[in-house]
Parts: structure tokens; C-alpha cells; sequence
């Protein structure tokens, strides 16, 4: 973050609808985001798409990205172990190198990519990602980079660089085998009209490969996880409804630490974007109400796991209300999700602090929750373990 403050920050003068369902009607999700910046996230009550309103003009957001972003968002990041290295330290190269390779083998995706495709990075920094591609499969790489000093230096490493953004991007002729956007889309003003764009750049049967924060999983508390550049906060189930209107045809959706898609063009899609219809958002959809009480219950859990974890005193009545409401879904059925590492650590800090009633109740209050089956059977083991221990030994994850 800067060192002068938040005066880099552009001003919030428009107020943004829906871009997936276009509705208007919305749910309050949190006022706060990274670095104590004011940014207000809804989620639609229609299809459930978190995004920020008001926000910058696009004219605005444009000069941000083209001029301060690189230089206002050096955030810490995942090396292989799990654990953040921060900037400036001599790991943080080695986490770059690990990012890396992780959305390099993303956008390979499992033998896709062939020798001589003309692959495309929208947002793609100096070229690191296209660069390990290329030392796997020899392509033609393309790039779209809005910062001068990045696009500069991936021109010098043999890429084909336009130093802009994506909507004053004209490739003429070019059609691309591989288009690919990582960790961009949910920075862009109008991600539909970017979607169809994209669309109209792809060859016959060529490929969209996105990669975004995935909002059924955030990391942190939701005053770290929403950042103010990040318009839009992507869920499986709001994402592939975009594509679909978009004109796309979802392939695969891969969803670990964050949302990977898989997109190829409808061979029937027009030019304009499909209307939207509920049955896009596929079985079981969350309405925003519903993605909004979701991620407010899991700011909550993550605030009071914090607060334990610092020594402070809280109540386990709290814990148990908490827990008795519905989480966030896992993307598949597992036992290590939020709700159970969370309370499963708050259980542990309790039992060394000799609240063994506390942990057990709250251990109870997770597993009779509405939670999958492998949450609840985790619960169930640890319970057994604690129950069946001293009064001071921690249960095992």
C-alpha cells in the first residue's frame, strides 16, 4: 500500500446494476476492504453476483491500472509450503516462481495447448506465465498489458505486446487458438461485454481459460479478501452464468484454492449477448440474500477465530448461533473447510485454556449445523478424540 495514504484511490461516483442478470435489487456484503479502504460489495438478489457500487468511471479505473496499480498492490504471496512470503524478502521470488508454474499448468491445461497455437494473456504482466507455457509448448505468444514499464519488458522477452487495455485492443486479422485471463476479469467495468469481445478474437473450437478469486472460498476475513480494485467476486455458479450469456460453453470448472474455467464459443451464438434466464444459473442456485448471509457468516466465525486465537474471552453462546446457520458450500464434499479448521482451532485454543465444555459444545454446535456429511463426520471424530482425552489434549486435524 502507499506510503502517502489513500490518496491514490480513484473517487466511487457510478452506481453499477447487475452485469450478469442486469437486476438492480441487492444485499449489503461489507463496506471495508483491504487496507481499511472504504469499497462497498452487494451481491444480486436475482442471480447472487457479488460486485462493488458505486464505483470508479471507467476512464478513471483505466488511469489507475495504466499508472499506480503495480506500484500501490504488492500484496504477500503463497509459497509452496502454504505459508506467505512477503515482498522484499528473499522467498517472495520463489512464491512468484510458484504462481507461476501453478497458472502456467492451468492454462496448458492437460495437453490443450499445441505446438504453433497463437495464445493471447490479457493482463499479462512481463510475460512470466506465457514464458513458462512457451519452454513447454513452442507458441506464438500475445500479450495486453495496461502498465508501460511491464508491457516494455515483456516486449524485450519476445512477446507481441499491446500496452493498453482490453477495449482498445484491435487484433485485426488475428484470430487466437488460446485466450487467457488471470485474476483480471474481476477487475474489468463490464465483464460481459469483455467476455463477447473475447469471444469474437477466438478461432473455431479455441479455448478461454480464466482464472479469478473464487467468492464460495475467500481467505482472511472479508475486510481482506475484497480489495478495491476487484469489481466483481466471482462464485462458480455467477460466473458460468455469465459465460452462458456470453455465448460460451462451459467446459470445466476447477475450483481449488481459486476459480479455474474452462470456456469454448457456442458455434450458435450471435454477436450480441444471449438474454438472461434463471435456468442459467444452474441446479440449486443461491439468490443474493442468501450469498450475502453466507459470506457475513463466515466474516463472523473468521473475526471470532481471530479474537480467540489473540487471548480474548468470548462467549461460546456466540460460536454456537454461528454455527447453527448455514456456511458456504465447499466446491466438493470435504471435511477441511472453513467452518470445520476454524472452529476446530478455536476448539483447540479452549481445551489449552481449559474450556473443555466450551470446545466440546462448540465441536457439537459444527457437526448438528447444516453442513455436508464429511464436515459432519469430521466433527463427529473430533469429538469422539476430545471427549476420549485429557482435559487439556488437542484434537488432531
Amino acid at each position: 500500500m502507499s506510503v502517502h495514504g489513500n490518496d491514490w484511490v480513484p473517487d466511487p461516483t457510478d452506481h453499477a446494476a447487475c452485469a450478469a442478470c442486469d437486476g438492480e435489487e441487492v444485499a449489503e456484503v461489507s463496506t471495508v476492504g483491504r487496507n481499511g479502504i472504504a469499497v462497498r460489495n452487494v451481491a444480486c438478489v436475482e442471480c447472487g453476483l457479488v460486485f462493488v457500487t458505486p464505483r470508479p468511471t471507467p476512464e478513471a479505473m483505466a488511469e489507475f491500472y495504466r499508472s499506480q496499480y503495480r506500484a500501490e498492490h504488492v500484496e504477500p504471496m503463497q509459497m509452496r509450503d502454504g505459508s506467505m512470503a512477503l515482498p522484499g524478502t528473499p522467498e517472495y521470488e520463489d512464491a512468484r516462481v510458484y504462481r507461476v508454474e501453478g497458472l502456467a499448468a492451468n492454462a496448458l491445461g492437460s495437453g490443450l495447448v499445441r505446438p504453433g497455437d497463437r495464445v493471447l494473456d490479457v493482463g499479462c504482466r512481463r510475460g512470466d506465465v506465457l514464458m513458462a507455457m512457451n519452454r513447454s509448448v513452442p507458441i506464438y505468444m500475445h500479450g495486453i498489458e495496461p502498465d508501460v514499464k511491464s508491457s516494455q519488458e515483456a516486449e524485450l522477452r519476445g512477446i507481441t505486446m499491446h500496452n493498453g487495455v482490453m477495449e482498445t485492443f484491435e487484433p485485426g486479422h488475428l484470430r487466437f487458438d488460446q485466450i487467457q485471463t488471470f485474476n483480471v476479469l474481476n477487475r474489468i467495468y463490464d465483464p460481459l461485454a469483455a467476455l463477447v469481445r473475447l469471444r469474437s478474437w477466438l478461432k473455431s473450437g479455441g479455448r478461454l481459460v480464466i482464472e479469478v478469486p473464487d467468492v464460495d472460498q475467500p481467505h482472511g476475513g472479508l475486510g481482506f479478501f475484497f480489495q478495491y480494485p476487484h469489481l466483481y467476486s466471482f462464485s462458480a455458479q455467477s460466473l458460468s452464468a455469465l459465460l452462458v450469456r456470453a455465448g460460451f460453453r462451459v467446459v470445466t470448472v476447477g475450483q481449488g484454492k481459486t476459480l479455474v474455467v474452462l470456456a469454448m464459443p457456442d458455434s450458435n451464438a450471435s454477436d450480441t449477448p444471449v438474454p438472461y434466464g434463471r435456468e442459467q444459473l444452474g441446479a440449486e442456485p443461491r439468490c443474493g440474500k442468501q450469498v450475502a448471509s453466507q459470506l457475513q457468516l463466515y466474516d463472523a466465525l473468521e473475526r471470532v477465530r481471530t479474537m480467540v486465537l489473540k487471548g480474548v474471552s468470548v462467549n461460546a453462546d456466540i460460536v454456537c448461533r454461528i454455527l447453527g446457520l448455514p456456511a458456504l458450500k465447499p466446491p466438493v464434499e470435504r471435511e477441511r473447510t472453513h467452518v470445520f479448521l476454524a472452529t476446530l482451532e478455536i476448539a483447540q485454543a479452549w481445551l489449552r485454556a481449559g474450556r473443555r465444555e466450551d470446545a466440546i459444545r462448540i465441536l457439537k454446535a459444527g457437526r448438528d449445523g447444516p453442513r455436508c456429511s464429511a464436515v459432519a463426520q469430521g466433527f463427529d471424530r473430533v469429538i469422539l478424540e476430545v471427549e476420549g482425552g485429557s482435559q487439556h489434549e488437542s484434537p488432531r486435524v
